[in-house]
């Protein structure tokens, strides 16, 4: 297996596919909307939204697409106009603790507190749409929110 930057995700996704076909223990708390067909991608959301982070905070943003019932919707990453050369640059560790932390969030693990938003609050200030949402969580360089109920 190639382990230079240009194979590093590919390298990473083989491995990737291989582990999630032996990953269906979760497959009961995956939450609704979830498609194995796009780990992936789910992946590539976790590597292009929290490349920087801890894997707790990978982990988080895991959460988050979980929360969301894994809609891609409103990841700003994927639509990064580099998306195909960053992905291509990441190397077969950093795909493969994106990978732990998508599973781990598949889980069922609880660190973001029901969050279905996240932004980097230090870098980009406090985004608009959070004025009805409190914080459930500071993990790395995230804050994350949860939608207040009236």
């Amino acid at each position: 297996m190639a382990r230079n930057a240009k194979n590093g995700l590919l390298a990473g996704l083989t491995v990737f596919l291989t582990l999630s076909s032996h990953s269906t223990a979760y497959a009961g708390q995956t939450g609704s909307g979830y498609d194995p067909n796009k780990e992936a991608i789910y992946v590539q959301v976790i590597l292009t939204e929290a490349a920087g982070e801890s894997e707790e905070g990978q982990v988080a943003v895991g959460e988050v697409l979980r929360n969301r019932h894994w809609s891609l919707r409103g990841f700003a990453g994927l639509k990064r106009p580099d998306l195909k050369q960053f992905l291509a640059g990441q190397n077969v560790q950093a795909v493969a603790r994106a990978q732990r932390s998508l599973l781990r969030a598949r889980g069922g693990s609880h660190i973001v507190g029901g969050a279905t938003h996240f932004e980097n609050v230090e870098a980009f200030g406090m985004p608009w749409w959070a004025k009805k949402m409190r914080v459930t969580a500071k993990i790395s360089h995230h804050t994350f929110f949860k939608e207040v109920l009236e």
